[in-house]
């Protein structure tokens, strides 16, 4: 039921949401059961606080997030304008 699933544009209080939901999708253990998972060739975290103010911050840039109707975090993309030459 897509009614019951929000797309949003993410705000800097999203940021902690952010960080274990892109975290635990490509490092740690929890990773390795999907295919995004990059566990096995790096270790660390895939990013932190402070790249994702900074991400927050560009220009023609944009994170949204998809969220259930109690607010979870499921989902969220980045996308950033480009220059639009070929």
């Amino acid at each position: 039921m897509l009614n019951d699933y929000t797309i949003s544009p993410a705000k800097l209080n999203d940021i902690p949401a952010l960080l274990n939901l892109v975290n635990g999708a490509y490092r740690g253990d929890y990773a390795k059961n999907g295919w995004t998972t990059e566990a096995d060739l790096l270790e660390g975290v895939r990013t932190d606080a402070a790249a994702l103010t900074e991400t927050f911050l560009k220009p023609g840039a944009i994170i949204l997030k998809y969220t259930n109707t109690e607010g979870d975090l499921l989902g969220c993309v980045y996308l950033q304008q480009q220059d639009t030459r070929l």
